[in-house]
């Protein structure tokens, strides 16, 4: 449940789903609970009234990296940093399938996601088992993930003469 202002009696109509992924401005912590205030303005408290867990910070960083799929059964795209299935993609990674990835959010236990560029979505970097998923090949310098021809397509007049 979002909240209206720090504090469980102001509750507003807006909830978080599981493996949605806000921005939080702002930390106060408030009778040994930590309130979050969101980009919009709302505020989610991070643990229910039975100390249940419902929203953590994790550490979002740019990332620019190649990196291939280890896992034979390949990768589920995700809308979000999540394991929650209910932001799974029709997209995936094939088995030995590369990816640019333009981010990384690691989880205060340590679960990773990647963030892909070509796919437009998350995927993890290892199994449940902590096995490797998304193996590191070669970091890119930022022109080379971001710059012209770094989809695919070269605008007139970027590429080489002829072009």
């Amino acid at each position: 449940q979002l909240l209206k202002a720090p504090g469980r009696s102001r509750q507003s109509d807006r909830k978080l789903r599981p493996g949605d992924f806000v921005e939080a401005v702002e930390q106060i912590e408030a009778a040994g609970l930590a309130f979050f205030r969101l980009a919009d303005g709302s505020w989610a408290c991070s643990r229910d009234q039975a100390g249940k867990a419902l929203c953590e910070l994790v550490l979002r960083e740019k990332h620019t990296w190649v990196y291939v799929c280890n896992d034979k059964d390949g990768a589920q795209v995700r809308e979000t940093p999540t394991r929650h299935t209910n932001k799974n993609t029709s997209k995936r990674l094939k088995h030995r399938e590369r990816a640019i990835v333009t981010e990384k959010v690691t989880f205060s236990d340590g679960d990773v996601f990647l963030k892909l560029e070509q796919k437009k979505g998350w995927v993890p970097a290892t199994k449940l088992n902590g096995a490797v998923k998304m193996a590191p090949l070669k970091e890119m310098e930022q022109a080379e993930a971001t710059g012209p021809g770094a989809n695919g397509f070269v605008p007139p007049g970027m590429g080489p003469p002829g072009m």
